[in-house]
Order: C-alpha cells, then sequence, then structure tokens
C-alpha cells in the first residue's frame, strides 16, 4: 500500500481521436485509485487502453476501480482494455480470476475490427 513517501500515482493521456491511451505507472491501491477514476470517469463512451506496465503494486481497490470502469464503459457504449501490465497487475488480476476480462491480445477492443 502506498505510504506517503511512495512516488505518486503518474497518469498520462494520449487521445488518438480514436481510443485513448492511458500510461499510468506508480502504485495502484486505495490512496491513488481515486486520482485515476477522477481521470477515466469522462473517457466511459470512448475506446480505453490502459497501459500498466509501469504500476509497482495494485490491490483490490485499483482491481475493482478497473472493474468498474469497465463495466461502466460498456453500458455508455465505450471499451476499456489493459494493453500492458506489469507483473505485478498480472499476478493480481491472475489470482482475482478477471485477467480474460480485462487484458487483451492484442486484437481491437471489445471485438471491433
Amino acid at each position: 500500500m502506498a505510504t506517503p513517501s511512495s512516488p505518486p500515482l503518474v497518469i498520462d493521456l494520449i487521445d488518438t481521436l480514436g481510443a485513448v491511451l492511458v500510461r499510468v505507472a506508480g502504485e495502484l491501491d486505495a490512496l491513488t485509485a481515486p486520482e485515476l477514476a477522477c481521470v477515466l470517469a469522462p473517457l466511459r463512451s470512448r475506446h480505453c487502453e490502459l497501459d500498466l506496465d509501469h504500476v509497482s503494486f495494485a490491490d483490490s481497490t485499483g482491481l475493482n476501480l478497473l472493474l468498474r470502469h469497465r463495466r461502466q464503459a460498456q453500458a455508455a457504449h465505450g471499451s476499456m482494455r489493459l494493453i500492458a501490465v506489469s507483473p505485478q497487475v498480472r499476478r493480481l488480476l491472475d489470482v482475482s480470476g478477471v485477467t480474460h476480462l480485462l487484458l487483451v491480445d492484442g486484437g481491437p477492443p471489445d471485438g471491433r475490427t
């Protein structure tokens, strides 16, 4: 879990006018998930790709955020997929049994061609 001396969550957005690439670095936990939630909220109706390759730690709060945003995006005719994850995030997805819901193999999001 992030401590006051932990590096902040760094979030970069790259809007390609198609999908929005969201690059995240740092720790994704109860202290930092609200920051990412604020960034993702206005993107619900867009097609978002998240790069979590530089997330050094993620807990159930971060996982909950990702699952919630995915569900809300689908309801708003958008999408969200993880295009890259760190080993720590991959372990969390695998242990939670949601890898197949969030992590893609490089194909188009949500079956788009």
